[in-house]
């Protein structure tokens, strides 16, 4: 709805501290044509009591304001090369800077460049490496995900763990797999790189334990996976994956947000877990990433390496984690089943 008013809607979220969908307008003739809509909007609401904000910006203007800003740093002058992003904070309306000092002169810069007023955060070292546990767009299979829209802090156990890109029609449809006992659906979930998501198709209830989510916002996932240790920084593409029952014997890797990579061999194809049939996996193998998957791996990305490609460390997907004993054995969906129950398709090409 708010797309067909550009110039008039601002960003729109839920505030947990009052229960109600925020709404922002600009004010403005088309933010007024916006907030005419209001009984539609109540009625896709349901009985969620909705709020309307007045703000001077709209999103669309601070969206391409944000992607300007991040084209080029030439707007910054001399000043450039303190700049470390730019990225814009939907529920607070503004455009953040985080450069390494001279936030006046910077801020100045940047209205100039585009007339709006952005906040500055000063950081010495830059902004914090890219990980499972603090990533940007466009996000990885294997990231910690955290029950709610905000605040959770990236060093505490994750609630789950994303898994792969997806897509249903051939089109460009955005998600990404976690597990389907994680949440049903409407459930947010949180990350530390400033954005949420939130479960848009549960398929547990159907027999399979994988759940859809779509992100809040202008943003998207990537076909490539955390590979690591559970604050790993290092990710592989996915191009490959199973088309059916793995095969026993096989070898795997579970990449858990808080177990980390966990290697393991297929025992059996006849596993129970939930009532649901799924692979069992052996994971002390005398292998040197043996280990155990832990609470909040649920929806991990299950890989093996991709044999069919001569690319070094890509990956295949296998499944999608579900549960384990916590010692030595995990139980996971198998992809073909994954995609039998969602309609959709790992995405395997492009970024």
């Amino acid at each position: 709805m708010a797309a067909g008013y550009p110039e008039g809607s601002g960003s729109t979220y839920f505030d947990e501290a009052t229960g109600q969908l925020v709404v922002r307008y600009v004010e403005s003739e088309a933010g007024t044509l916006w907030r005419a809509q209001g009984r539609a909007m109540r009625a896709l609401a349901g009985d969620v009591p909705i709020r309307y904000e007045a703000t001077t910006v709209s999103l669309a203007r601070l969206q391409e304001a944000t992607r300007s800003l991040n084209d080029t740093h030439g707007w910054a002058g001399r000043l450039a090369s303190k700049v470390h992003q730019v990225r814009l904070d939907e529920l607070a309306d503004e455009i953040v800077i985080e450069a390494a000092g001279e936030a006046d002169k910077l801020a100045a810069a940047a209205k100039l460049a585009t007339g709006i007023t952005p906040r500055v955060i000063v950081s010495r070292t830059g902004p914090a490496p890219q990980s499972r546990r603090s990533d940007t767009s466009p996000y990885y299979g294997g990231l910690a995900i955290w029950t709610g829209s905000t605040g959770s802090p990236s060093t505490a156990d994750a609630s789950c763990t994303t898994g792969f890109r997806m897509t249903r029609g051939g089109t460009n449809s955005n998600w990404v797999t976690t597990a389907g006992h994680c949440g049903t659906n409407g459930d947010q979930f949180w990350h530390p790189g400033g954005w949420a998501v939130r479960v848009s198709s549960d398929y547990e209830s159907l027999g399979t334990d994988i759940a859809m989510l779509a992100p809040l916002g202008d943003r998207y996932f990537s076909r490539y996976s955390w590979f690591g240790e559970r604050n790993t920084s290092t990710a592989n593409p996915v191009s490959g994956k199973n088309t059916d029952w793995p095969a026993v014997g096989s070898a795997i890797y579970v990449s858990g947000a808080n177990g980390g990579l966990v290697y393991g061999r297929v025992t059996s194809i006849n596993g129970s877990c939930g009532g649901e049939r799924m692979v069992v996996v052996d994971t002390d193998t005398g292998h040197a990433q043996d280990g155990a998957t832990l609470g909040g791996d649920s929806g991990a990305p299950v890989t093996r390496w991709n044999t069919a490609t001569s690319a070094t460390n890509d990956l295949a997907a296998v499944g999608s984690h579900s549960c384990g004993n916590n010692v030595n054995a995990s139980w996971f969906v198998p992809i073909h089943r994954v995609e039998a129950a969602t309609g959709a398709v790992v995405v395997v090409g492009g970024n």
